[in-house]
């Protein structure tokens, strides 16, 4: 599944950049984000399947994988994940750093601030018209913290995601 990256300042797929975020509440910003996001998610539904690690219980292929900042702001969240389901995502893969955020000291060599997969855990979600939802003004952080809890309450994790 394509990645979506929302960091502090852009959008990124699989580690393009193609949005900046102080323009995404403008109608041509959002068209053109959802324009990206269509393309990736119809690409990713026409790539071949291939072998998939077993999992525990039925579990559809994600549409797309999610990895954002900390410190995104709900707000932007609400509409990026808004648009990703206009887009044709229903089943959305967070992916969660483990632990706390990286300390990298000054000058440490530029790997040191590479991630590898096992630094994150994946949480599947589904977008629909109901489900938990940022709160505007709490960080990506927070909502986080709210999925995880849902999660371990062994529900479906649900996220309202309302088109435009």
């Amino acid at each position: 599944a394509p990645t979506l990256q929302v960091t502090r300042e852009a959008l990124a797929l699989e580690g393009h950049p193609f949005a900046k975020l102080s323009v995404l509440e403008t109608p041509s910003v959002q068209q053109s984000v959802l324009h990206d996001l269509t393309n990736a998610a119809a690409s990713s539904a026409a790539a071949p399947r291939g072998a998939t690690p077993a999992l525990v219980g039925p579990r559809p292929r994600p549409d797309m994988s999610l990895l954002a900042d900390r410190a995104v702001p709900g707000a932007v969240l609400r509409r990026v994940l808004s648009l990703a389901r206009e887009a044709g995502v229903h089943h959305l893969q967070v992916l969660l750093a483990r632990g706390d955020a990286p300390v990298i000291p000054a000058g440490a060599p530029r790997e040191a601030g590479f991630l590898l997969p096992g630094d994150f855990a994946a949480l599947d979600v589904e977008l629909g018209d109901q489900g938990l939802e940022p709160a505007a003004d709490a960080s990506f952080e927070a909502f986080a913290a709210q999925l995880v809890q849902a999660r371990e309450r062994a529900e479906p994790v649900r996220v309202r995601a309302p088109r435009r």
